[in-house]
């Protein structure tokens, strides 16, 4: 048992500063490989003919065309296009006349819209807007979830709906504090003919106007008019999306519904987006041969002191976990300090040079790339380490680095 410990004390006097050289590389290659992970995303997205240069798109619509031939429309759409759409709103503009929400201005806000004329004077007027997302569980569209979390926080009087009440068609409605439009809560109103309870008010920010209603999208009267529906999504949009939907609209309504066409994602330079690319897979590749390495190494200068462990007693199971144990707690702090470094120090640095890195790095990025980056080395060290305690302890020491 003395041999054991003096093994033990010269095991770590001689690999303290392999253990640096360990920390210092797991840290860095954390960092490498995020990023390189932004690296090539970025440059993949400017090179596809996939994708447009767009997060969404948007239909205008004239007065002619009412709410019920939209969501007509609306359920032609394809099951993949509106599960993956974070978000959808129907928007649409009308006059005030007392309790009464009235005409439509459909087309002159369109007109307005042209002519980068945005201002309405001293007309008396509302923001009807309809934020949803589609749920594929209940095959039914919800409250598009930030809006909803946004007027929850925010509300003023009342009690802001929830999703039971959406989907139901409860003919509810509530409005920003502030608003011109600012009838008593409890009291009822009139919108396209058709009665409306005053649910509650909320609070306003800059992103919602103070001239806003919100309603569900099951309880907006069929004769509403839009002025637009728009489909947004957490990254580019796809361009078989955009091209499918746009024909049911333009098949249905013609010249009546609009489009500004996105661009499409172009190639400006293919040697040079192909040799970036190729960089950044080398800055993932990189940093797993030199792990691989160093725990080839770290395994190898450790054959000595496992082989005295099974002499007095020790099994393969428990020296694997022992050895486990220790490397995979170092790894995990590693990792995390990387992560972290890379996300408050270099992300802001880079974020303004690549044009997509905002999309691309997602909060659930850096768990998904702990869990991985944890997961390779545990299994590269597990290999190891069972591939050098099947051996004999007079084999493990022959092989052991000196």
């Amino acid at each position: 048992m003395h041999y054991v410990f003096m093994n033990i004390r010269l095991f770590k006097r001689n690999s303290r500063l392999i253990f640096v050289l360990i920390i210092i590389l797991q840290v860095l290659s954390a960092v490498s490989v995020v990023f390189a992970y932004g690296v090539y995303c970025n440059y993949r997205y400017e090179r596809s003919s996939e994708l447009l240069e767009s997060t969404g798109f948007t239909f205008s619509f004239t007065e002619d065309i009412r709410l019920a031939d939209i969501k007509a429309a609306m359920d032609e759409v394809p099951a993949e296009v509106i599960t993956e759409a974070g978000h959808i709103q129907l928007f649409s503009v009308y006059t005030l006349n007392g309790a009464s929400i009235s005409e439509p201005l459909v087309d002159e806000i369109n007109e307005r819209f042209e002519n980068g004329n945005f201002t309405l004077g001293d007309l008396e007027y509302v923001y009807i807007d309809i934020d949803m997302q589609y749920d594929p569980e209940k095959q039914e569209y919800v409250y598009e979830q930030k809006n909803y979390d946004f007027c929850r926080e925010h509300i003023a009087e009342g009690e802001f709906i929830d999703n039971e009440d959406y989907s139901s068609g409860a003919k509810q409605l509530y409005f920003c504090k502030g608003s011109r439009f600012a009838p008593a809560v409890g009291s009822t109103v009139e919108l396209c003919g058709e009665t409306f309870e005053v649910a509650g008010r909320f609070l306003t920010l800059d992103e919602h106007p103070d001239d806003q209603i919100v309603l569900s999208y099951y309880a907006v009267p069929d004769d509403l008019r839009v002025r637009s529906l728009s489909y947004y999504y957490d990254g580019f949009v796809p361009k078989t999306y955009y091209d499918r939907t746009v024909g049911i609209f333009k098949s249905r309504f013609g010249d009546m519904v609009h489009i500004q066409e996105p661009d499409e994602l172009e190639i400006e330079d293919h040697n040079y987006y192909t040799t970036v690319m190729a960089i950044a897979v080398m800055f993932i590749v990189i940093p797993v041969i030199n792990i691989g390495i160093l725990l080839f190494y770290v395994v190898s200068i450790r054959n000595r002191m496992a082989a005295v462990f099974r002499i007095e007693g020790g099994t393969r199971g428990s020296i694997v976990l022992m050895f486990m144990k220790e490397y995979m707690l170092i790894t995990a702090i590693d990792n995390a300090v990387g992560l972290a470094l890379f996300r408050f120090l270099l992300y802001p640095l880079f974020k303004p040079r690549f044009a997509y890195f905002d999309s691309i790095y997602d909060i659930a990025v850096y768990p998904i790339f702990y869990g991985i980056m944890l997961s390779v080395t545990a299994f590269v060290l597990f290999v190891m380490l069972r591939l050098a305690v099947s051996k004999t302890p007079i084999g493990q020491i022959k092989g052991a680095v000196k």
